[in-house]
């Protein structure tokens, strides 16, 4: 596949995966060690399709029907004849259980009746991906869910989340924290403007279905910056040396788990 640059609106979202650069996803496992990239992580499938489904009920609801095929019953499993049926039935669209059209279709509804985020919604161009050259012997990407927002200065990017309540626990485990300064820096280098401002629609997967708009703090800019530069500084270096280190092992005391009680 030909290393993409550039503004790609119309990108499927297996050909962004599949190319090499380096995109928000990657810089967490670098500054975990750059052996934790090179192998990668284990990927929770289920997870991932939700989200794409979710995605598509959000973002592209005209879209939904044409993408996926649903089951008749969420007892039709994988790898059964009655799911390679459905398959082949789908002619194309990826089959799906109707629980998860259900949850889906629900969290369509609860964002786009919710008026500020209705006002997010009303104008945008969905899951549009950019490439771009560092300078630095790599080139970087980012795939925006929310690319050219009516609010100023703003783009958002989507996450269903199964609390709202930890929020800021969630995006500093998931890396959203880099995101904040990897996607506008992704953008910036490609359209030559100011980098503008990221911001995080969260949904919860469970009725009601609560929606709310994080807006990262200037403690979550400046770490976010500097996490993602950190990234950026040991990927061109296992680059040059071509050495992807693991972290060295060390002795560290442990104790007794909290729930155990011994008195001495």
């Amino acid at each position: 596949m030909t290393a993409l640059l550039g503004r790609h609106p119309n990108l499927s979202e297996q050909d962004y995966h599949a190319d090499q650069a380096l995109g928000n996803s990657s810089l967490r496992k670098l500054l975990k060690s750059p052996a934790h990239f090179m192998y990668g992580e284990s990927v929770n499938t289920r997870s991932t399709e939700d989200g794409s489904i979710i995605h598509k009920a959000i973002l592209e609801p005209d879209k939904f029907d044409e993408t996926f095929v649903i089951a008749t019953s969420d007892d039709i499993r994988r790898g059964t004849k009655a799911w390679d049926a459905l398959i082949e039935y789908g002619n194309g669209r990826v089959p799906i259980k109707p629980s998860q059209a259900d949850v889906a279709r629900r969290m369509r509804d609860a964002a786009h009746s919710d008026p500020s985020i209705r006002g997010i919604l009303r104008k945008f161009n969905p899951e549009v991906s950019y490439f771009a050259d560092t300078g630095l012997g790599f080139r970087v990407k980012a795939r925006f869910d929310i690319d050219d927002s009516p609010v100023p200065e703003y783009d958002f990017d989507l996450k269903s989340v199964t609390s709202l309540a930890k929020w800021e626990a969630h995006a500093e485990d998931y890396g959203y924290n880099t995101a904040v300064y990897h996607y506008p820096f992704v953008k910036s280098l490609v359209t030559g403007q100011p980098m503008k401002k990221m911001a995080f629609i969260a949904i919860e997967k469970e009725a009601p279905y609560v929606c709310q708009i994080f807006q990262p703090d200037d403690a979550v800019l400046s770490k976010g910056e500097a996490d993602a530069r950190r990234a950026y500084e040991i990927y061109a270096e296992c680059l040059r040396k071509n050495e992807w280190p693991k972290p060295r092992a060390k002795v560290t005391p442990y104790g007794l788990p909290k729930w155990v009680k011994f008195d001495e």
